[in-house]
């Protein structure tokens, strides 16, 4: 009897163990516990969640995955807000008004568009001057092409344009082509290039004499 109650005993004890080992599969690690992965709803568990077979309570890796991944997410600035860039400064300069007076030939002309000064330059509307000294002009791909002496010169309209074209070559500007109150405006530099006027400007007097040639 006292043999029978010991053999049944140690069955007990061993089913005990196995149950408790091998309650569902998977090694355990030097600390008595590993992560599930397979069947883990069936034993009240979730996949990745790491728990213990001594007794000790389980922490879930899932977690600790998705604190890391958190942290790694923050050190790499992915999903983070980033403040979006100022757009870049212009350079300070602006366009201002100003009354000039016109002569051609020493006869006074009235502009209807006003001048401007920009960039220590004198700039002005470029279509009412092609008027005013009966330059004939045409306008095709946001261009005004005109026809001098030395080839076809080709004067963009886009803001801040400093590259224009004179017989098929490029000419660069000092001071760039600017629009001024939906007008395209051009210094004298440009002026001088379309045909023979003189041109004079006297800053103090604020007066441009023009001569034909």
């Amino acid at each position: 009897m006292i043999r029978l109650a010991a053999a049944g005993l140690s069955v007990v004890l061993f089913t005990g163990i196995v149950s408790v080992s091998y309650a569902h599969p998977g090694r355990t690690d030097s600390k008595g516990g590993h992560t599930c992965r397979t069947n883990c709803e069936k034993w009240g568990l979730e996949y990745g969640e790491y728990h213990y077979h001594n007794g000790k309570s389980s922490s879930s890796s899932s977690s600790s995955s998705s604190s890391s991944a958190s942290s790694s997410k923050n050190k790499n600035n992915v999903g983070t807000q980033v403040k979006p860039k100022k757009p870049d400064q212009a350079n300070g300069i602006k366009p201002n008004a100003i009354a000039i007076q016109l002569y051609l030939n020493k006869e006074k002309i009235g502009l209807k568009n006003t001048a401007v000064q920009y960039d220590g330059q004198l700039m002005l509307p470029l279509t009412e001057m092609l008027q005013i000294l009966k330059v004939p002009y045409s306008v095709k791909d946001r261009k005004v092409f005109v026809q001098s002496k030395d080839g076809q010169i080709g004067i963009p309209t886009k803001n801040n344009s400093k590259r224009m074209t004179k017989n098929g070559n490029e000419v660069v500007l000092a001071t760039p082509i600017i629009q001024y109150d939906g007008r395209v405006m051009v210094t004298l530099q440009v002026l001088r290039m379309l045909n023979d006027h003189q041109f004079d400007y006297k800053k103090s007097d604020k007066a441009l004499y023009i001569i034909s040639p």
